[in-house]
């Protein structure tokens, strides 16, 4: 919410920070004797973590089994709303070069290639409140690849009745050793 680009003081902020840290990152890719001085890692390029996505149109391209319903995936993203501006994507693209972008706010799952070639995983919903198949993301990581697992989370309606299921299969084994 803060990359906005209107001036406020927390915006002001977050761009400067913003520019601290690509500075650091083109430092430590040049392979600066400088950088290494002051103890600063090697160069890998930066992953993403945030809870807004990243500007898209829609989620028109988003599939799987955990992707917005299909009468929701055409309805269009209002920036800086359901989305970061096209802006500011561009500018923390620009700036920060990752490698790949993790959201999500959408409560629905979706993985996008930006037009930069930038990966973004939207990780649906990791509550049964907001949807019946919750799921979370696996990352594995090294300094160069990267490997990304959905996780499901079995089913509310399925917890639901193997619970009764269990329930019931206790109270025959109540009823079976009370009549003996």
């Amino acid at each position: 919410m803060a990359m906005h680009g209107d001036g406020c003081s927390m915006c002001r902020e977050a761009e400067e920070k913003l520019d601290d840290v690509a500075q650091t990152l083109r430092c430590t890719e040049a392979d600066d004797n400088v950088c290494l001085q002051q103890g600063t890692d090697q160069y890998a390029q930066p992953i993403i973590m945030q809870h807004f996505p990243m500007f898209r149109e829609s989620d028109a391209n988003c599939t799987g089994t955990d992707a917005a319903p299909l009468e929701e995936r055409e309805n269009k993203f209002r920036e800086r709303w359901e989305c970061l501006s096209k802006e500011s994507t561009e500018r923390i693209f620009a700036k920060l070069k990752p490698r790949a972008v993790f959201t999500g706010h959408t409560h629905h799952g979706c993985h996008h290639i930006h037009a930069d070639g930038t990966p973004e995983w939207t990780v649906p919903s990791f509550s049964w409140r907001n949807r019946n198949d919750p799921a979370f993301l696996l990352v594995t990581t090294t300094k160069h690849s990267m490997s990304v697992k959905k996780c499901f989370m079995p089913q509310e309606s399925t917890v639901i009745r193997t619970y009764i299921f269990g329930g019931a299969i206790a109270i025959l084994i109540l009823l079976l050793a009370f009549l003996q």
